[in-house]
């Protein structure tokens, strides 16, 4: 008797529909009360990823990804404070996902030896694009150090009290247990003086880089022209991409830089006058760090990125730090479009 062949099953149909956001959230929000997690999360994450701005919305996605995934990473482990941290990376801050980090995080710390004295907080500024993943993991490799890059949640220019007081428990918590504790990112340029005020012995390393050099390497990851990220000017998402990390940056008035009527620029016209843009930013967030250091005197360490690797830079971070050794191979980010957002300098 001939073996029956099953048949395949039919492929599920589907159909092409066009919705304005707001009827698509609302579609989102049927099926997470319908207990359908996975058409909801899928549809949230479409509308997030025209509409990052969306802050109510990014926070159902976060809310309903940790009840629908929170399970799958054991408590306690590395696995499940990165899950964390990548919901935090959404610039969601809720009770439930804040208060799951910091019992996962005590849970890490609880096995090392809590230390007689807290350990020394370091924070790593400069204006992105400069070396700070560099640094990051070559401080990384110092023993007793605990080092991250740009770790979540995310703090806005102009600094939240939500995001200072995540960030200050955590360093609290850090340096119970290591000799070093190290973030670097941009935004702490602006939360810099309030940390200090928490800290009165927290110590930091800037890096300067060539504006023009540090403007062209964020336009290479940025883009240019129309659909590119511009997280320096105020726009409606029509001409510009919008992105999660715009509030993460200052905003310029467009018409300074020739930017008003963006759409009527050649490509020619519009690369010169974004570059413009950057630059002007890079040469503000430096300037800055400079009468910073007026402020904070011998806390803060200024260095140039191309001289990073050098020894000299090497030897003056040694004697900054109070640390014995410490190699800086500058491999991280040089040559790369790579933002940073290495998962090894997460925790």
């Amino acid at each position: 008797m001939p073996e029956k062949t099953a048949r395949p099953k039919p492929a599920p149909k589907s159909i092409d529909v066009k919705l304005d956001l707001e009827t698509a959230a609302d579609m989102a929000d049927f099926f997470a009360a319908r207990g359908k997690p996975q058409p909801a999360l899928q549809t949230y994450s479409a509308i997030l990823s025209l509409d990052p701005h969306a802050q109510d919305l990014r926070r159902r996605y976060a809310e309903l990804y940790f009840r629908v995934h929170g399970g799958r990473s054991a408590p306690g482990t590395v696995e499940r404070s990165r899950m964390l941290l990548s919901l935090l990376a959404l610039d969601v801050l809720t009770d439930e996902i804040e208060t799951e980090y910091f019992e996962t995080l005590e849970q890490l710390l609880s096995r090392r030896e809590p230390r007689a004295q807290p350990g020394t907080l370091v924070l790593g500024l400069g204006s992105g694009r400069c070396g700070s993943t560099t640094l990051a993991h070559a401080i990384a490799g110092v023993e007793g150090a605990c080092a991250t890059h740009e770790n979540p949640p995310l703090v806005h220019w102009q600094p939240t009290p939500e995001q200072l007081r995540f960030h200050n428990k955590r360093f609290r918590l850090l340096r119970e247990r290591f000799e070093l504790v190290f973030d670097s990112a941009h935004w702490w340029l602006n939360a810099a003086e309030p940390l200090a005020a928490q800290f009165d012995d927290v110590k930091m390393i800037a890096l300067v880089r060539d504006p023009d050099a540090c403007a062209r390497s964020f336009l290479e990851r940025k883009g240019q022209g129309r659909g590119a990220i511009n997280h320096w000017v105020d726009h409606d998402g029509t001409f510009w991409k919008p992105a999660l990390w715009d509030r993460l940056y200052p905003s310029y008035e467009p018409g300074r830089f020739g930017l008003g009527q963006a759409e009527s620029l050649t490509s020619e016209e519009l690369a010169s006058r974004q570059h413009d843009l950057v630059k002007t930013y890079v040469e503000d967030y430096n300037e800055a760090l400079a009468r910073l250091q007026d402020r904070l005197g011998e806390r803060l360490l200024i260095l140039r990125t191309e001289a990073l690797s050098d020894k000299d830079s090497e030897a003056r971070i040694q004697a900054h730090l109070g640390i014995k050794s410490l190699t800086l191979q500058g491999v991280s980010n040089r040559g790369t479009l790579k933002d940073g957002d290495d998962q090894e300098l997460r925790f």
